[in-house]
């Protein structure tokens, strides 16, 4: 089984193995999530994930994206791991 971290950046860039970028087409995922997960992925910034001041909406959505993603690539073989800790339930 394969392992991709799930780890947003300023980059553009939402899935990595082993630290280098992985990109969604090369995925045969739905296009509906890659729309969904590229939307919520350009509106990145570190300041969103702090605790005190940071945008609930905007993690919750990176959460349920966790779980949507960690689902469709499960049937490729591929285990999602929350690489920051803050994705995975």
């Amino acid at each position: 089984m394969r392992t991709f971290e799930f780890w947003p950046d300023y980059g553009g860039v939402l899935l990595h193995e082993g630290g280098a970028p992985v990109a969604f087409d090369s995925l045969g995922l739905s296009p509906h999530l890659v729309v969904r997960a590229t939307r919520w992925l350009s509106t990145y910034d570190d300041a969103l994930l702090d605790p005190a001041k940071g945008d609930h909406a905007w993690v919750t959505e990176g959460r349920t994206l966790f779980e949507l993603l960690s689902s469709a690539l499960r049937s490729q073989e591929i285990e999602l791991t929350d690489w920051e800790g803050y994705w995975g339930r």
